[in-house]
């Protein structure tokens, strides 16, 4: 008897839910709380949030690891002479204090050239120890850097004009550390920054040189763009950096523009080289992008760890930690009174969020 009653009770519930429920309603969909009815957006999909982030799918049978300072000979298929070669390459040597630039350079432009990367995900293999860099790495679908570990692998980037160290221009400054970048056409894809460590150099310059060279943005094929960025990841989908410390970057430790389902997950992003506004000082910057995931990852003295910006939408930032922030508002030449010249100290959140008309309409004629 009690069983029954049991079961009654039950088929009433559901029947309760059943009738006030909206068979307009989409199943995909959350309502909005009661203070956000009066906005536009009265719904939110629930299933963009919990799509953010990468979805890279990498088949483990299909990877070829390269020890970076043991690179084999690679026997590939020559799309110009159409004929099997064999090609050797010179390894890199970890704390020898040499430029690594070329090395990286060769072997990443080769994965792309003889189409390594189409079939397969390459992932370069980088032990413990210091590499040095003059210029920029910059990365092609389907191809990953990994680390031994951020306290074991240190890319070193000191990237500079000429071979004494002295002098470091405009473009010098400009450029990111690490680059990823599509196009409209072609995005690129399945992008992997693992377990390293980056540190960006400044000699000969202070601060303020730094941050006048690197100006306010600048042109990437044709779009309004932030430049002198640690990692830079522009048009491209499915990317991650995962097990990353990023030290003193030029601008922002990590950059998304025109960038989807990206993942950022247990980095640890400290110091700026500059902490002024116009997009300096900042974690991860979100341009125009969507789905990008934020997660268990630590942010230091920085002016903000997340800012969201330029029609970006449905970014999930969550379980971070956000330590120590730090920002100035630079004063005109006028007002410097020493001993602080340029700067007065300030205190702003630490995640921002910018409503301003998307860039994408803007572009350069």
């Amino acid at each position: 008897m009690k069983m029954n009653k049991y079961i009654i009770m039950l088929f009433l519930l559901s029947l309760s839910c059943l009738l006030m429920a909206d068979p307009t309603r989409d199943p995909w969909l959350v309502s909005l709380d009661n203070e956000f009815l009066d906005s536009e957006m009265t719904f939110a999909p629930i299933a963009a949030w919990e799509s953010a982030g990468s979805n890279a799918i990498i088949n483990p049978l299909t990877v070829i690891e390269i020890d970076i300072t043991n690179i084999e000979p690679i026997v590939s298929f020559n799309y110009v002479t159409l004929q099997i070669d064999t090609t050797s390459f010179v390894s890199a040597i970890p704390n020898d204090e040499m430029d690594d630039s070329a090395v990286f350079t060769a072997l990443i432009d080769f994965v792309r050239d003889r189409q390594l990367n189409e079939t397969g995900h390459v992932r370069i293999l980088i032990p413990p120890g210091v590499y040095n860099f003059s210029d920029q790495i910059v990365m092609h679908s389907n191809i990953s850097l990994k680390g031994a570990g951020s306290n074991l692998t240190e890319l070193r980037f000191l990237i500079r004009e000429d071979s004494t160290g002295t002098t470091m221009s405009e473009a010098d400054c400009k450029k990111d550390a690490i680059f990823v970048n599509g196009s409209d056409d072609q995005r690129n894809y399945n992008v992997g920054i693992e377990d390293l460590k980056i540190v960006r150099i400044k000699e000969g310059l202070s601060a303020r040189e730094v941050k006048a060279m690197v100006g306010d943005y600048d042109y990437v094929d044709d779009i309004q763009a932030y430049w002198g960025n640690n990692i830079a990841i522009r048009r491209a989908t499915n990317c991650w950096v995962t097990g990353v410390e990023s030290e003193n970057t030029f601008r922002n430790h990590v950059t998304l523009e025109f960038a989807e389902h990206i993942t950022v997950s247990g980095v640890y992003f400290h110091h700026a080289n500059n902490y002024g506004p116009n997009g300096y000082g900042y974690g991860v910057g979100i341009w125009d992008s969507g789905n990008n995931l934020v997660e268990n990852s630590i942010f230091v003295h920085l002016r903000h760890g997340v800012t969201i910006v330029d029609g970006s939408w449905f970014n999930v930032i969550g379980y971070n930690y956000f330590r120590d922030q730090h920002s100035y508002a630079e004063l005109p030449i006028s007002t410097i009174v020493l001993p602080f010249p340029n700067e007065i100290e300030q205190k702003w959140s630490d995640i921002a969020i910018h409503e301003v008309p998307p860039r994408k309409n803007r572009n350069k004629a």
